[in-house]
């Protein structure tokens, strides 16, 4: 995932957000009245603000508890000459079933979503698997510059290889990340998180499969009529978390770090 967001993340003004210490020098007052100094975080910056987007989006795709749960992560971090924010960054981790990430970031694309013509944000996802692989990638900004794509692994069989397009007969077909929007009601992504938040009616959904898959079963957050999907829950939320505060602790220590 790459993006133009050094104006973001190297600009001295917006220190108070991209940096590691930012309250460090703050203190407040505790329920005893004394003063408590804030301590400095593991880290912030590109990993926080924009990994968080692609890791969620995968761990939706899995769509199962026990799949791709991370145990160790090793990463190597580069950061703003005058933030200090990382910019950059190289990851890999493992996870206990055997599955393996292979992630990268970088603010440093030139451009912006907000200059004049805007440049957007480009992602590639590249998920492989015995039985196939799935495709998703492009530029943010232009839909038309990709799609999901499925191709199946079927040796010695004329459809091995051969590219599906799974989203064709649900959606419109195309390229859609992220929602950079500031007009109106503002970006999508803003607009869901607010649903979700006064949702005082969501509940926790159990649906079964049927009789002949009765061994599988799926939990998924749900509005009041049980029509409405949220489908970031506070699992995708926890994998998330995990792997990127792991990846900040194992950029400053140099060595890979277990997730616990």
């Amino acid at each position: 995932m790459n993006g133009g967001l050094m104006w973001l993340f190297d600009d001295p003004k917006n220190h108070s957000w991209v940096s590691r210490t930012p309250w460090n020098n703050a203190s407040s007052d505790g329920d005893d009245g004394n003063k408590t100094k804030t301590l400095p975080m593991t880290g912030n910056g590109y990993g926080w603000g924009q990994l968080a987007h692609v890791l969620a989006w995968i761990y939706g795709v899995l769509g199962h508890n026990e799949v791709a749960v991370p145990t160790k992560v090793y990463c190597n971090m580069g950061h703003a000459p005058h933030t200090g924010a990382d910019i950059s960054l190289a990851a890999v981790i493992t996870c206990s079933d055997g599955i393996t990430f292979s992630v990268s970031g970088t603010a440093l694309l030139p451009g912006s979503q907000y200059a004049d013509p805007p440049v957007g944000k480009r992602i590639n996802i590249e998920i492989f698997g015995m039985d196939g692989a799935l495709l998703y990638g492009g530029d943010d900004r232009i839909p038309e510059s990709g799609r999901l794509e499925l191709r199946r692994s079927a040796p010695g069989k004329k459809e091995d290889g051969q590219a599906e397009y799974p989203c064709s007969d649900i959606l419109e077909d195309g390229f859609y990340f992220e929602d950079g929007d500031q007009e109106g009601k503002g970006p999508g992504s803003m607009r869901v998180f607010l649903d979700a938040c006064k949702s005082s009616a969501a509940r926790y959904h159990h649906s079964m499969a049927s009789e002949k898959n009765s061994a599988m079963s799926s939990e998924t957050l749900v509005d009041q009529n049980g029509s409405t999907t949220l489908v970031n829950d506070s699992l995708i939320g926890l994998r998330t978390v995990q792997i990127i505060d792991a990846m900040y602790k194992s950029s400053l220590s140099g060595t890979a770090v277990d997730i616990q």
